[in-house]
């Protein structure tokens, strides 16, 4: 499913035009996209809690050479899912 698809789910379902809805899930993914980056956490019940996390610093190497490397550490977006979801995905495997 791409976000055009979400849009148009959204749209079927309540009876709003495709850019009012289009409008709804941007909005959406902007306030969760906003908020994790502020360090925060947001927390959907039943479907999963997003946050962020440090990524410790790591050695590598450049693939062509074999070169040492050392990979920074960063912050990187986590997505856990909630119960339900997980209960709902386990059913089809």
């Amino acid at each position: 499913m791409t976000k055009q698809d979400l849009i148009d789910v959204v749209s079927e379902h309540n009876g709003l035009t495709k850019k009012q809805s289009k409008e709804v899930v941007e909005t959406i993914f902007n306030a969760i996209v906003d908020e994790v980056a502020r360090g925060g956490k947001v927390t959907l019940v039943n479907f999963g809690t997003f946050t962020s996390r440090w990524r410790k610093p790591r050695k590598g190497v450049v693939p062509g050479t074999l070169t040492p490397l050392e990979i920074p550490g960063k912050q990187v977006p986590v997505f856990r899912a909630g119960a339900a979801f997980r209960k709902k995905v386990g059913k089809n495997a």
